[in-house]
């Protein structure tokens, strides 16, 4: 009878344990489902002109952007998970000198997680309680001792509208990975509005 029960005992903690972790993977999904539905009716213009919107109301003035592939010279890359950036996803910004770096225009990286994709194994829409990546990686190793570049940036978390509430939820920029075997990581991470 003693066994019975901790057979018993031992079946509830393993339900409680892991079902929630794949219940919510599954909420995610169906998270991801509902936003891409809501999106397409909720968004009455192009993304491009969406996206210049948000640029302008986050930096306070007219800009245009100029949709492509964000330049890094002596970079070799490609985008990741076939994200198309011709929408503006990836653009320079332009009537926005003030907040240029250096020059008169920087570049915009914009995630929009009505577009998150599944490639193969890699799933975005439910990856760390739902992502998106608008990214560049790497066709080859580039950079070996006494070859690395300086790559100068700056980010503004402008507008978490999904989940706004969960402390979970990590946004990341410029993750670099020297090796994937060893792991090692570079990136700026903000969560639950810290910088990380």
């Amino acid at each position: 009878m003693i066994k019975t029960k901790l057979k018993f005992l031992f079946i509830l903690i393993f339900f409680f344990i892991f079902k929630p972790l794949l219940a919510e993977e599954s909420w995610y999904q169906t998270a991801a489902n509902l936003h891409k539905e809501w999106a397409k009716t909720y968004h009455k213009v192009g993304d491009l002109e969406r996206y210049t919107n948000i640029q302008s109301s986050i930096i306070g003035k007219d800009v245009k952007l100029k949709p492509d592939k964000v330049p890094f010279p002596g970079y070799p890359n490609k985008l990741s998970m076939n994200v198309k950036v011709n929408n503006g996803a990836m653009a320079e910004v332009i009537g926005a000198e003030d907040f240029a770096y250096n020059g008169k225009t920087f570049y915009s990286f914009t995630a929009d997680y009505s577009k998150c994709k599944k490639k193969e194994l890699q799933n975005d829409c439910t990856h760390h309680f739902g992502s998106v990546r608008t990214e560049l990686t790497k066709q080859k190793m580039t950079f070996t001792e006494g070859t690395e570049k300086w790559i100068n940036y700056a980010f503004m978390p402008a507008n978490n509208m999904l989940f706004p509430k969960n402390p979970h939820r990590k946004f990341t920029v410029g993750q670099w990975q020297k090796l994937r075997r060893n792991l090692k990581h570079y990136y700026q991470k903000i969560n639950n509005y810290e910088y990380i």
